[in-house]
């Protein structure tokens, strides 16, 4: 399922369709996203726009969505959660304005999601989560380190040692650079309906404070279908392949 610093996510990058430019006084015949900053030319098909890295979307920055989608996969009990079935409704027990596509317990995979008009999605193309505490005591900051600062740094370098990471969506390159995203230290609790589910022995069910890293895109879908991959190599040298079929309600 969702994971900490012992398992990772690799999701699919996103896309946004004919109206390139978003924002809460976009036309009704475009999709509203109430995006500040959006990239107008970077959909090179018109048929998508990645909303930039340092962009904030809905009043919040990517980063602090970024919080949010990892609570969201968290805290859907282990009957209903989308991570765990690959036919169950991607968009369970989701309320917010942006959509959070969800990954599959699996090394590679192809899902299908549908999303609603207008709704950004946010995707972590590659990501996880660094819990604590742990049963290991040696989990520990260093003397002098912060909590915080000992959980980003193992979540970091954690992610570093994938390689190769790249995302399209429909044939399209996503220049990844840019939308590398930290969190600070967070509460997240992971629904004890799950633990079984999960390879991380630092998971306890209970509220636990935690640092998310990864590479995540927000983009805002055009009406039709579209198609994100997302591939990579392992830190085993392994390689991932996620597809995402995804189509945008009219």
């Amino acid at each position: 399922m969702v994971n900490h610093l012992k398992s990772t996510i690799s999701l699919v990058a996103a896309v946004f369709a004919s109206a390139c430019a978003v924002s809460s006084e976009a036309p009704s015949t475009e999709p509203a996203a109430a995006v500040d900053d959006v990239d107008t030319n970077a959909g090179a098909s018109r048929r998508f726009a990645v909303i930039p890295g340092k962009a904030r979307v809905f009043g919040r920055s990517i980063t602090s969505w970024t919080e949010a989608w990892w609570r969201w996969l968290s805290e859907v009990s282990a009957d209903r959660n989308p991570e765990l079935d690959p036919d169950a409704d991607c968009g369970t027990d989701q309320h917010d304005p942006v959509f959070f596509l969800p990954p599959l317990q699996a090394s590679s995979f192809q899902r299908q999601c549908r999303v609603g008009l207008g709704k950004p999605v946010l995707i972590g193309v590659q990501a996880v989560l660094n819990s604590y505490p742990c049963p290991d005591p040696t989990f520990e900051p260093a003397p002098g380190q912060t909590l915080e600062e000992f959980l980003r740094e193992g979540a970091i370098a954690y992610n570093n040692l994938y390689s190769d990471i790249t995302a399209t969506i429909d044939g399209h390159a996503v220049e990844l650079a840019s939308h590398r995203h930290t969190t600070g230290l967070f509460t997240n609790t992971v629904h004890p309906s799950l633990l079984s589910h999960i390879p991380d022995p630092c998971l306890t069910g209970t509220p636990q404070p935690a640092v998310g890293d990864g590479w995540y895109v927000v983009t805002v879908l055009a009406p039709g279908r579209h198609q994100v991959r997302i591939t990579a190599l392992n830190p085993g040298g392994q390689p991932v392949e996620r597809i995402y079929d995804i189509e945008a309600m009219r």
